[in-house]
Parts: structure tokens; sequence; C-alpha cells
């Protein structure tokens, strides 16, 4: 039996629109309607690059809490495999309680972290940037609960042969 090679991340998600970058006349702003004051959720997503299986996950909080029922969500979705996973160095992917989990899952489940700053190794986050683009800049969805669901549509209908590109090329590039 093979390991699956999952690379695993998480994003924030503001209900203030992400302005991005856009080239407009001198003097033109781009207008986005705003809330005021910003609602955040996190989005926690863990994908395998060869076959665009994943889990995706919205949560309040991105802590250890949240990480440790993202990877026991991950363990139920590939239950007869064992899992090599890519992620950052994330303060909440390193704690004892991370530590515990894993000694308790044992050869199902190994963590492997990419060097400081270096996102771009990881390539789920090519796949947040292409989600920011035609999803969050310079939306606004009215509410937090819609913005997520929002994103979690667009993820599970984006097509494979996309999601391939995404997957095989620089972040820049996506």
């Amino acid at each position: 039996m093979g390991v699956r090679l999952l690379f695993e991340d998480e994003t924030k998600l503001c209900l203030c629109p992400d302005p991005g970058s856009s080239y407009r006349p001198v003097g033109e702003q781009t207008r986005v309607a705003s809330p005021g004051r910003s609602v955040a959720r996190w989005l926690f997503g863990t994908v395998a690059v060869a076959t665009g299986e994943g889990v995706y996950q919205v949560f309040r909080h991105a802590t250890a809490a949240e990480f440790l029922r993202h990877l026991d969500d991950l363990l139920q979705r590939f239950p007869d495999e064992p899992l090599l996973l890519v992620l950052d160095r994330a303060s909440s992917h390193a704690c004892d309680a991370v530590r515990d989990f894993l000694a308790h899952v044992g050869d199902r489940l190994e963590l492997v972290p990419l060097p400081t700053h270096s996102p771009h190794l990881n390539a789920i986050a090519r796949l947040w940037g292409y989600l920011r683009d035609h999803v969050t800049r310079t939306v606004f969805w009215g509410t937090i609960a819609r913005q997520c669901q929002a994103v979690i549509a667009f993820l599970r209908a984006l097509d494979l042969p996309t999601f391939q590109r995404l997957m095989s090329t620089s972040p820049g590039l996506a």
C-alpha cells in the first residue's frame, strides 16, 4: 500500500473584501461595498495534488483544537492508507496536543514541516490565491456565512484540469 501525499494550510476569510491589485485609470478607485467592521473565519484545507481530493473546513478560530479536528476528519476521509502531510510551521501544528495526537494515530499520519517563510513550496497556497481572485476579491457577500458557503461551493465545483494546473505552476503564475 502506498502513502498518500497531501498539502495542508489555513487561510483567513474576512467579510471586508480584499480589493487586491488591479489597474485603474489615475485617480479612479475600485469601489467595493463593506460592512465597516470585519468578521473573519478560517478556512482549513488539505489536498492531494495528484487526484484533487481534499478536505475543506471553516472554523471560527485557527488554534490547535481546530487543527486537531481537521486532522481527525482527514484520517476519516482516507481511512485505509497512511498519509504524509506537508504543512507550514504554524505554532498550532507543533504543540503538545498535536504531538500526543500523532503518537496516538501512529504510522497513519506523518507531518512534514516546510522551511519557515516558504509558502511557495506549499501547493495549496496556489489554490488560496485562485480562490481569492475568483470568489472573495472585491466582492461583499453580505454575511460571513454566505461568503463561507460560496467559498466551499467554489472549491467543490473546481474541475480537475484547473486544479492540476494550479498545483503544477508557480504561485505567481496560477
